[in-house]
This record gives structure tokens, C-alpha cells and sequence, in this order.
């Protein structure tokens, strides 16, 4: 019979093993996630032609559903990463983590995976379906514009929404990764609290600085500042190559700190 061994080197066949977990531990709730967000964005979608009265200028059908689906992705992939290691909460499930024939890296990243590339590949699929069936079909309903304006319009804003989606989930993912492991109860909510008192705290100290230097000069280094660390906005190449280098580093940062800490409950 075929035994893993943890001390050998990094496992491709562990690392699944532990996604395939995941997957079994947690189907049920997050199939009814899923469903409950394709709905939403069915309903979403009849009661916008409803209320359009065959306008489709006055009402955006397809933009509407597509930021809140994009939305509903952030925010579900957010409650997903959260609960991953759920087990840890309880000693009466947190066996089921610590005992597994796997090293802490293949846990990990079995959590990584699954919360952001499987969970972003599922999601992100089904909401190209969705809104590309809605792009398809609002024209013959409403039997006004054209099929062929409105896939125009799909195929414009939906790479659009697909990459900032992306971009900004897989920052705050390793973030909530890391709260996932390191609190013991209510991962989303003790996480988002402790993102708003960093930035209640860094906007206290930018407040301090500007009193300083001026808030006219601080101000203009502040958007400067934004402007060049956002890979979504219109700069040159190279500070476009920087930005995605920064936030490279900071995913990776916070992947380590995840390491570290699942080390700890590890030995713990």
C-alpha cells in the first residue's frame, strides 16, 4: 500500500489531496453560494428589463450585471479563503488539518489554489457564460439594438472587469489567507476590522505629515503615489512593470507570513 511521507520534498499528489478536502469538507456550503449568486444575477437581470421598458439606454443592462457579479466574486472568494482552515476553530475538527500526511507548504498552497485559482476559475467561467448569454439575449427581448452592439459591448468591458477582478482578489486574498490561519473564530469579520484600523491608522498619520509639510504638497505625493502603485492606471510601461513587481512582493509577504503562522499551529 502507498504511504505519504511529509519530510519528502514538495508533493504535487499531497497538495491535490488536500484541494480534493477542501472540496468535500465544504461542497455543499459553497455550491449553495454559487447558486445563490447565479440567481441573484438572473433576478437582477428581469427586474432591470422590467423596469427598462424597453430602453436599454436609460438602464445599462449588461454593465449592472457585471459589476455585481464581479462584486459577488470578490466578496465570495473573501468568505471561501476565510473559512478554509476553518478546521483549526474547533479541536474536535482541527485533527483533520494537522493530521494529514502533508507538510505545512502543501497545505498552504492547497489553500491558495483552491481559494483563489480554482475558485477564480470556476467563478470567473460561469460569469463570462451569464453575461454573455445576457449580452446575447437582452436584444430580443427588449427587441431593441442590435445582437451584434451589444456582444461589441461585452467583448469590450469584460477583459476590462476580468483583469481588475482579478488584480485586486488575489491582494486581498493572501491577506485573508493569512487571517484565516492566524484567528481562531470569525476570520472575515476579525480580518476586515483589522484592514479598516490599518487604513483608519494610515490616514491618522498621513494627517500628522500633511499638517506638516502642507496638505496642498502632501496631497499631490499621495495621488502621485497611487497613480504609479495602481497597475490599472494609464502610466508608462516601466512604472506598470514596478507596480506589478510591489504587489508580487507584498502577495508573496503575506503567503510567508501564512507559512509562519500554520507552522506555529503546527507545532501547537
Amino acid at each position: 500500500m502507498k504511504t505519504f511521507n511529509p519530510d519528502q520534498q514538495f508533493s504535487v499528489e499531497r497538495c491535490w489531496m488536500i484541494c480534493r478536502q477542501f472540496w468535500t469538507l465544504n461542497r455543499k456550503k459553497w455550491m449553495k453560494g454559487f447558486a445563490s449568486v447565479i440567481g441573484l444575477l438572473f433576478v437582477m437581470w428581469f427586474v432591470i428589463l422590467y423596469l427598462s421598458d424597453g430602453n436599454t439606454d436609460n438602464l445599462p443592462v449588461l454593465q449592472i450585471i457585471m459589476v455585481t457579479g464581479f462584486f459577488l466574486y470578490v466578496i465570495g472568494g473573501l468568505l471561501v479563503t476565510s473559512s478554509i482552515y476553518e478546521d483549526f476553530s474547533s479541536p474536535n475538527t482541527a485533527f483533520r488539518l494537522m493530521t494529514l500526511p502533508a507538510t505545512n507548504l502543501e497545505k498552504l498552497l492547497a489553500g491558495w489554489v483552491s481559494s483563489f485559482f480554482i475558485f477564480s476559475g470556476v467563478v470567473i467561467a460561469s460569469l463570462l457564460l451569464v453575461t454573455g448569454l445576457i449580452a446575447l439575449v437582452t436584444p430580443l427581448i427588449l427587441e431593441a439594438g442590435s445582437i451584434g452592439s451589444s456582444m461589441s459591448v461585452w467583448l469590450e468591458t469584460v477583459g476590462e472587469f476580468t483583469v481588475e477582478s482579478l488584480g485586486r482578489y488575489v491582494v486581498y486574498n493572501s491577506i485573508f489567507l493569512l487571517g484565516a490561519i492566524y484567528f481562531r473564530k470569525n476570520h472575515f469579520s476579525s480580518t476586515l476590522l483589522y484592514i479598516i484600523a490599518f487604513y483608519i491608522i494610515m490616514g491618522l498619520i498621513s494627517m500628522a505629515i500633511s499638517s506638516v509639510l502642507g496638505f496642498e504638497r502632501f496631497g499631490e505625493w499621495v495621488a502621485l503615489g497611487q497613480t504609479y502603485l495602481d497597475p490599472f492606471e494609464e502610466v508608462s510601461l516601466v512604472f506598470k512593470i514596478l507596480s506589478f513587481l510591489f504587489w508580487t512582493g507584498f502577495v508573496l509577504l503575506f503567503l510567508y507570513f501564512s507559512y509562519v503562522r500554520l507552522e506555529n499551529k503546527q507545532v501547537a
